[in-house]
C-alpha cells in the first residue's frame, strides 16, 4: 500500500466504510434472526405480538436500506434510491456511534436538537455519508477507550460541525470537495461549515 493512498482520501473512505458496514451487517443479521423467530413460532393464538414484531422488523430493514443506500453513495455509487428520510441524520449518527463502539470509542455530542436533511435525494445521501465519515475517522484517531466530543449547531454563516481532536488528510480532502463549504483544521480540533439551507430544524 502506497503512503499516498494510505493517507488519502481513498484510505480514509475505505477505513470508515469498513466499520459502518460491520454495523449495518449486525442489523441485518438481527433483522432476519427474529423473522426467523417469528416464522418459527406463528400460530393462531396471538397474532396481534407477532403482527407488532413484524412491523418493527419492517421498520428496522428500511432504515437499514436507507443507510446501505447512504454508504454507496459515500463510495460513489450512483443510487436509485429517490427518497429522502428527512429524519435520517439521526439513523446516520447513531450508526456512526455503533462504529466508534466497535473500535472500542464512543462518541457523545453536546446538547442540541438534531436537524433534519434537507436536500435532495442523493444530496442528502451523501451529506449524510459525510457525517457518518468524520465521526468514524474521528473515532479511529483518539485514543482506545476515549470519548471524542463533537457538535452540530447553528450560526450565523450556516451549520458548525465540530469536532473535538485532529482528523486526517484525507478525510478533510474528502470533505472540502463540498461546494459552499469551509474546512476549519487544528492541531486539536476540527470544524466544518455547512450552508444553512442544507439541514433543518423541526418546527415547533
Amino acid at each position: 500500500m502506497s503512503a499516498e493512498f494510505e493517507h488519502g482520501a481513498p484510505y480514509a473512505l475505505a477505513s470508515a466504510a469498513r466499520e459502518l458496514l460491520a454495523v449495518l451487517l449486525a442489523r441485518v443479521d438481527g433483522s432476519e434472526r427474529l423473522l426467523r423467530e417469528v416464522d418459527a413460532e406463528l400460530d393462531g393464538d396471538d397474532l396481534a405480538r407477532f403482527g407488532r414484531d413484524l412491523a418493527r422488523a419492517s421498520d428496522e430493514v428500511e432504515e437499514s436500506g436507507w443507510l446501505f443506500g447512504v454508504l454507496a453513495t459515500g463510495l460513489g455509487a450512483d443510487t436509485l434510491i429517490e427518497r429522502v428520510e428527512r429524519g435520517g441524520l439521526s439513523a446516520v449518527l447513531e450508526w456512526a456511534s455503533a462504529a466508534a463502539r466497535r473500535l472500542g470509542r464512543d462518541l457523545r455530542r453536546r446538547d442540541g436538537e438534531v436537524p433534519e436533511l434537507a436536500l435532495a435525494p442523493k444530496e442528502a445521501q451523501r451529506l449524510a455519508f459525510a457525517f457518518a465519515l468524520l465521526l468514524v475517522r474521528a473515532a479511529e484517531r483518539a485514543e482506545l477507550g476515549a470519548c471524542v466530543a463533537w457538535s452540530l449547531d447553528p450560526s450565523a454563516e450556516g451549520w458548525l460541525v465540530r469536532v473535538d481532536g485532529a482528523v486526517d488528510a484525507g478525510t478533510a480532502a474528502w470533505l472540502a470537495r463540498f461546494e459552499a463549504t469551509e474546512v476549519l483544521s487544528t492541531v486539536h480540533a476540527f470544524a466544518w461549515r455547512l450552508p444553512s439551507h442544507w439541514l433543518t430544524t423541526r418546527s415547533p
